[in-house]
């Protein structure tokens, strides 16, 4: 699905069309659209899609390659990441669309990645012209880690691109047969995350979509709200915990301490790794300055549709829908 992405659109042309070999970071949360950004993007270009998993850099390798030749581009079974993307590069003839989604995963498995990338285009993007896209749905990584972590490759991303949530019109536009009260409700629920809005049936009731698609036991919302948390932090119960406490209503940070038992300092740094990955955020009065305003700051959540399946799965599911 496709809505108001004209800017973005531009960006990305506006890069591609620039001479030579260059690398882009496209990120954004899961379900946001980054995919359907791309595929528009790249619909009347040459393109290569490969996707970074979470194992060796000789495993990652191996899969690229096969993917490589379902997509008509023949390399060995283990080819070096160099030989891999000049490989796509030869064998289309024109200018190509790489897109590397969840590079995270390769960045995280084989340092050898990003440095054999960087490489490439330093000394064979002139001749050899590819357009890299590196996809992610981490934030965190790509705003906090991702630098320390790839080095002076970092000097070969020719820029970045953060794929936000769409607006409440774009909703509007989507579910043209609800009302104004109905859309208010769904884009309170699922935020602006086109991904999610199609799991939705449009022919029937918010309420009868939450009923189907969020309290139905192992539902797709259900699932992404607990995948996202478990693949992006460590000790995922620690932060189970703190999400549904915060579902509760409890949004001070001494209340969490009495409620989950956790020290202070323990819930200071757990909540600023939610914070980091736009799950949690902390608001202030606006009436109290200084000092004060900053010690009498609540945490809430700041992901509207985990936030929702949250309060659903431990708020008493009754009071949600009825």
């Amino acid at each position: 699905m496709l809505l108001e992405r004209t800017a973005q659109l531009k960006y990305l042309e506006e890069q591609y069309a620039k001479p030579g070999a260059r690398m882009l970071v496209v990120y954004g949360l899961r379900n946001v659209g980054k995919t359907g950004l791309l595929k528009e993007f790249a619909k009347d270009k040459k393109l290569v899609f490969l996707c970074a998993r979470s194992c060796s850099g000789k495993e990652q390798r191996f899969l690229w390659a096969a993917e490589c030749e379902l997509q008509h581009v023949t390399t060995g079974d283990f080819p070096s990441y160099t030989e891999l993307f000049s490989q796509i590069s030869k064998s289309a003839g024109e200018k190509t669309v790489v897109v590397v989604d969840e590079f995270q995963n390769a960045v995280k498995s084989d340092p050898a990645f990003m440095k054999e990338l960087a490489d490439f285009l330093k000394y064979q993007g002139k001749v050899q012209e590819l357009f890299l896209i590196l996809g992610s749905s981490s934030v965190s990584f790509v705003e906090n880690n991702m630098v320390s972590r790839i080095g002076e490759a970092a000097l070969s991303i020719s820029g970045f691109l953060k794929v936000k949530e769409l607006r409440f019109v774009e909703l509007q536009k989507y579910f043209s047969g609800y009302s104004l009260r109905q859309c208010l409700e769904v884009y309170g629920i699922l935020g602006g995350f086109p991904g999610l809005w199609k799991r939705f049936d449009k022919s029937v009731s918010p309420k009868e979509n939450i009923i189907r698609y969020i309290l139905e036991e192992g539902s797709y919302i259900q699932r992404e709200a607990v995948c996202y948390v478990r693949d992006e932090l460590r000790e995922a119960g620690v932060y189970y915990t703190l999400l549904t406490s915060l579902a509760s209503g409890m949004q001070k940070l001494n209340d969490l301490h009495r409620h989950t038992g956790f020290g202070r300092a323990k819930i200071s740094v757990y909540l600023k790794n939610l914070m980091e990955r736009e799950l949690v955020e902390k608001v202030f009065s606006c009436d109290t300055d200084g000092k004060a305003n900053t010690q009498k700051g609540v945490y809430e959540s700041a992901g509207s549709f985990l936030f929702s399946v949250y309060v659903s799965l431990f708020k008493q599911p009754e009071a949600v829908v009825r």
